[in-house]
């Protein structure tokens, strides 16, 4: 087993209301209908969620992503951190600030790390590419959230 990570630091404006933004992100029952590869959620206290996203499988090796984060919504910031010990950890942080009554600028800041079944040797060798996959995965994310917003 060995750990890859990949970080995600982007600013981008939604065309929305910033308290609609805000609100979406404070809300992990919200944030789930943009995460595309969802399997399940459950809420397991007010500020604590499990998500498990769907298997992948690659050249023989399978990870399915099952972790739990701490939420800790404010007025002007949302971070979140793991929870105990899992095979994925996702820590982070959204600032959102009103640029208009119909634009909002969205600072976002996460880090994803996986414990996928590999050997330390391989782990070496890919490491970099993993790396960009979990930077893609959150980017595409972002994408989705941006859409749903603006949306309506």
């Amino acid at each position: 087993m060995a750990w890859f990570t990949g970080s995600v630091s982007k600013t981008l404006t939604i065309a929305a209301p910033r308290d609609k933004v805000h609100a979406f992100f404070s809300d992990p029952e919200q944030i789930r209908l943009c995460m595309d590869q969802l399997v399940r959620h459950e809420k397991l206290t007010p500020t604590r969620y499990r998500w498990v996203l769907q298997e992948k499988v690659d050249k023989g090796i399978r990870f399915q992503p099952d972790y739990v984060v701490e939420y800790q919504p404010g007025p002007e910031e949302v971070r979140w951190a793991p929870h105990g010990q899992h095979n994925m950890k996702s820590s982070g942080s959204v600032r959102t600030r009103a640029l208009s009554e119909t634009q909002t600028e969205v600072s976002y800041t996460e880090t994803i790390e996986a414990d996928i079944p590999v050997p330390r040797l391989l782990a070496k060798v890919i490491g970099g590419i993993v790396g960009t996959e979990i930077s893609r995965g959150i980017e595409g994310y972002l994408r989705g959230v941006k859409k749903h917003l603006e949306r309506g």
